[in-house]
């Protein structure tokens, strides 16, 4: 269920995701932020697996539409803009998480490309990652690159194709959106489950700095 709170700019909003599951599982992350990616959604802010009022996983995002211009001259007022968006939402949410309906049909309904490339821009940010270990149970994984449309479904993908366990109530994700040709700085801090080892950190960082 999607519940969407007021009090943002207008073409920015507070989203919650209620999930009817209590514990998170691998992939989640990725797969709710393709969701937003493919409804043209820049994921500004987020905390993940929060706890709701009947036990049940919660997660908050705030977002920014990227096509609200378009959508505010079809919709005829900002409520209706995002009245129409909250289910067309929801619908594709529970089609990701509860039907296994992959992110690429989801992108192809909402007729975008499934196509992700860094922007060209004279704002640069190098991607970098960092690892340390906590309270040896965890390891958090800082990543700082260019923000763009689609780089948490990006980050999140390769820890979920790398098979590590994001911890959701530990993982912060914050950004300064991304305003072309200017650009500007995404940062991700994810706790991964169990204590990475010196190799796994290297590939991690590796393959992020590859893609990102």
């Amino acid at each position: 269920k999607v519940e969407l709170i007021e009090g943002q700019p207008p073409d920015t909003a507070e989203i919650v995701i209620l999930h009817k599951e209590l514990e998170d599982h691998p992939g989640l992350l990725a797969k709710i932020a393709g969701v937003f990616t493919a409804n043209s959604l820049e994921i500004l802010a987020a905390e993940i697996g929060q706890v709701g009022a009947q036990g049940h996983l919660l997660d908050r995002f705030v977002v920014k539409d990227i096509k609200f211009t378009e959508r505010l001259q079809t919709a005829g007022s900002v409520d209706n803009v995002w009245l129409e968006t909250t289910p067309r939402l929801e619908g594709d949410l529970i089609g990701a998480l509860e039907e296994n309906v992959s992110i690429a049909k989801i992108f192809e309904k909402r007729k975008k490309p499934f196509v992700f490339s860094k922007p060209k821009t004279a704002f640069q940010v190098p991607t970098r990652v960092f690892s340390k270990k906590a309270n040896g149970r965890f390891t958090w994984v800082d990543i700082e690159t260019l923000d763009y449309p689609g780089v948490l479904f990006i980050s999140a993908s390769v820890l979920a194709g790398l098979r590590f366990n994001i911890l959701p109530k530990r993982t912060f994700i914050d950004t300064e959106g991304y305003e072309p040709p200017v650009g500007m700085k995404a940062v991700s801090a994810f706790a991964i489950e169990g204590m990475l080892t010196k190799a796994e950190k290297k590939r991690l960082s590796r393959v992020l700095k590859q893609i990102l």
